[in-house]
């Protein structure tokens, strides 16, 4: 009985501990908040910097509760959700995209600012983010793709292709809006090259995309046309390795559902204070009532 005491004690130890505090809650479950962190999140809510501070420590030492930390921080200060997404995809750029995600799912209106702010904490994810936010709100895919080419220029093709393979049917407005954000970014691809590439990538008419990119950006057809002949090189690799980021956004919005950020009814909490005497109360074991099995000693 006493070893399986001990072994209790250690299962209760064996979580995820909040940098910063005097109580250290750990989370036992995996798709839900501990409570005491749920509570931590909350009384940071009025401060948008704390609160960022707060989820960036969070989500370091608890990756996989990423998307149940974000949706309870946007749940408790909507209007901080883009500084809550770059603070936490800047401190794991591995869950950027599942962030963007999870926070789009509690604040869709600000889809588009929430995937800028993402694509600027963790800028070698803008193409996943751009995919998994945009799952979320497709009506803002165009926005959506902009706004990470603002934060990612550099990434512009990679982010046309992702978003338009998922959002064919927008696939003009999205090499458009893309082409100008790219301009204004400084990004070192043209606008024909960002159409060419959208049409690649969505399989749609590379004359209708072209026409869009041309009133987007005020160049005449001829010179979008023109750009794109000489980009579809580049236009064809990004769109061939587009069905990967679009399979990793897709995971990361899938991923980011099965979380909730609210708290657990039925899970366990161990708490540990730092005063001298810290005592962990461990969970009740019983023991084997099969009398023929024999109890460890």
């Amino acid at each position: 009985m006493r070893r399986l005491q001990k072994l209790a004690v250690a299962t209760a130890l064996a979580g995820s501990v909040f940098f910063g505090m005097q109580t250290l809650a750990y989370a036992q479950a995996g798709n839900v908040l501990d409570a005491e962190i749920g509570s931590q999140i909350d009384g940071a809510a009025a401060n948008p910097a704390a609160l960022s501070t707060m989820v960036a420590n969070l989500v370091q030492t608890n990756p996989t509760l990423a998307a149940a930390i974000a949706k309870r921080a946007t749940q408790s200060n909507p209007a901080a959700a883009a500084q809550i997404a770059q603070a936490m995809a800047q401190a794991a750029p591995q869950q950027a995209a599942v962030v963007a995600a999870a926070i789009t799912e509690i604040a869709p209106q600000a889809a588009a600012q929430v995937a800028a702010a993402a694509a600027s904490g963790a800028p070698q994810e803008a193409a996943t983010i751009a995919v998994a936010v945009a799952a979320r709100a497709p009506a803002s895919a165009p926005q959506i793709a902009a706004s990470t080419t603002r934060a990612a220029p550099q990434s512009a093709l990679q982010i046309t292709a992702a978003v338009s393979a998922a959002n064919a049917q927008a696939a003009g407005q999205i090499a458009a809006q893309v082409a100008v954000a790219a301009a204004q970014s400084g990004s070192s691809f043209n606008a024909g090259t960002i159409a060419a590439t959208a049409a690649a990538a969505s399989r749609t008419s590379a004359a209708a995309v072209i026409s869009s990119v041309a009133a987007a950006t005020g160049n005449s057809l001829s010179t979008i046309a023109s750009q794109a002949s000489r980009g579809a090189g580049l236009a064809a690799q990004a769109a061939a390795s587009s069905n990967s980021i679009v399979q990793s956004g897709l995971n990361a919005t899938a991923q980011a559902s099965t979380q909730s950020g609210s708290n657990s009814t039925n899970q366990q909490t161990a708490t540990v204070t730092t005063t001298p005497e810290t005592i962990v109360q461990p969970p009740v074991v019983e023991e084997n009532p099969d009398p023929s099995i024999a109890s460890p000693t």
